[in-house]
């Protein structure tokens, strides 16, 4: 995979192709926290090497507020972790958030919670968020734009901010990826599967 493009931001323009610049901040969908610390010393961390002061809603300290700031990953629930993981990058005052399937694993009344923390802290900070989901659900109240990848071309599509163009442009990708997969079956594995 090639990464271009170029990405407008407090900064300046950054060219993702050429330059290595900490822009963003990520989480991730395997809620990677550092084992050996706390759920507020992961957090702490994360402010520490913050490139300014970050002015949450308190919306954000609601996403943690039934955890214990004492508890070690491997105590919590993923849940747990994912909410922790996620007010971590809040705190970190990059100007881009990208989360992997931000709402894997937390409960709808959490996860609805993280919808609305996002937004106000996008809102109010000026920052972007980009959200990487195979399920959609809750998450499109959030969207101003939607894209589709191709897993045959490699390309992004704009569709949309409704469930049916999604639904749509997966079910076009899905069809010629069937097409393509089939033939190339065939022609590995000769006359099996030939009636």
């Amino acid at each position: 995979w090639n990464i271009t493009g170029k990405v407008e931001c407090a900064e300046g323009i950054i060219d993702l192709q050429t330059e290595n610049e900490g822009v963003g901040t990520l989480v991730f969908q395997t809620r990677s926290l550092l084992d050996t610390l706390s759920a507020s010393e992961n957090i702490s961390l994360a402010q520490t090497y913050s490139r300014r002061q970050v002015d949450l809603p308190r919306t954000a300290f609601d996403l943690v507020a039934s955890i214990s700031p004492d508890v070690m990953p491997e105590a919590a629930s993923g849940g747990m972790r994912q909410r922790v993981a996620i007010l971590r990058a809040l705190v970190n005052g990059r100007d881009l958030i990208v989360l992997d399937e931000p709402n894997a694993g937390i409960d709808p009344i959490n996860a609805h919670l993280f919808c609305k923390t996002l937004q106000e802290t996008c809102r109010a900070t000026g920052r972007s968020a980009l959200i990487v989901a195979h399920h959609t659900d809750g998450l499109l109240e959030l969207a101003d734009h939607v894209l589709v990848l191709n897993p045959g071309t490699k390309r992004l599509t704009s569709v949309p901010v409704t469930q049916d163009a999604i639904h749509a442009a997966l079910q076009s990708h899905e069809a010629s990826a069937t097409t393509d997969h089939r033939q190339e079956w065939t022609s590995r594995l000769g006359k099996i599967g030939r009636a």
